[in-house]
């Protein structure tokens, strides 16, 4: 089973690459996949990204107060996380 770890900003990284470790071990059978980790260099990381998010049929998105912004500073939190959330659905 194929699942898309989204990120943005140092932490939501940290929480990705715990998961990306832990979750095979935790659920013999899940392929993780972390774009910092997973994409070979030199390959173009937006088809690479573009094809996983097609072929993950589970996704975490992992969500701190940095990326998730501040409604009273106007503040609408991380572009990625929303392109990877719409992609996803």
């Amino acid at each position: 089973m194929k699942v898309f770890l989204s990120w943005s900003g140092d932490a939501s990284r940290e929480i990705a690459e715990l998961l990306r470790a832990r979750l095979p071990r935790l659920l013999p059978g899940v392929e993780p996949f972390l774009s910092n980790r997973d994409i070979p260099a030199g390959k173009d990381w937006t088809r690479v990204l573009a094809a996983k998010l097609r072929e993950s049929r589970f996704a975490i998105a992992c969500l701190t107060p940095e990326n998730v912004g501040d409604p009273t500073s106007g503040s609408g939190g991380s572009e990625w996380l929303l392109y990877e959330a719409g992609a996803l659905t």
